[in-house]
């Protein structure tokens, strides 16, 4: 339950590196919007990097913190489609969601030098654009995105009732099936499940 509510307050901006709500890439074909995604690594190669970051992520964060229990929440594959890359076949993309939790809210003296490591740590990881912050006493919320469109979001709230006050959640930008990258063409129209 608190991660599907953390989820929820992570997606509430409306800018394009938010919700997959990019529209920059309408003009483009079919073709080059998988073209485009065929530079990428497909969804299980980026899952596990992905995952790889976010072990990192959290021995940095424990460091800062003091904070070690760490327990992993939703991983929840996401499809169909990515808004991002409309022409594409919704079977053939798919983004992620993964999240790790605290059950100790991180004190407000903490939180600039927490972000402050958190954003070095993951700079190492592609993730280089800061999104949005939230900075209120009860609750906390801090994004940073990488080229793909990922958003790692560090959230923590001193109000929880459910046991978890702090999570770590990477959502993914848009990638590729492993079976469509290694197909390297779109889908033919009208032909899902192929």
């Amino acid at each position: 339950m608190a991660v599907a509510v953390l989820l929820t307050s992570t997606a509430c901006d409306s800018s394009p590196d938010y919700l997959d709500n990019d529209h920059g890439k309408d003009g483009m074909s079919t073709q080059q919007q998988f073209t485009e995604l065929l530079k990428r690594p497909d969804a299980k190669q980026a899952q596990a990097k992905y995952d790889e970051a976010l072990t990192d992520l959290r021995a940095k964060l424990t460091e800062a913190t003091g904070f070690s229990a760490w327990q992993q929440g939703t991983v929840a594959e996401v499809s169909p489609g990515c808004n991002a890359f409309r022409a594409v076949d919704v079977h053939d993309v798919y983004t992620a969601y993964t999240t790790w939790g605290l059950p100790d809210a991180i004190p407000e003296a903490s939180w600039v030098k927490t972000t402050q490591a958190l954003t070095e740590a993951a700079g190492k990881h592609g993730f280089t654009k800061k999104g949005f912050e939230v900075n209120q006493p009860a609750f906390r919320e801090f994004h940073l995105l990488d080229d793909f469109g990922a958003d790692l979001t560090l959230s923590t709230s001193t109000g929880t009732t459910t046991g978890t006050s702090t999570m770590l959640t990477l959502k993914t930008g848009c990638h590729l099936s492993a079976e469509a990258h290694m197909r390297g063409t779109p889908r033919a129209t009208g032909a899902p499940g192929q």
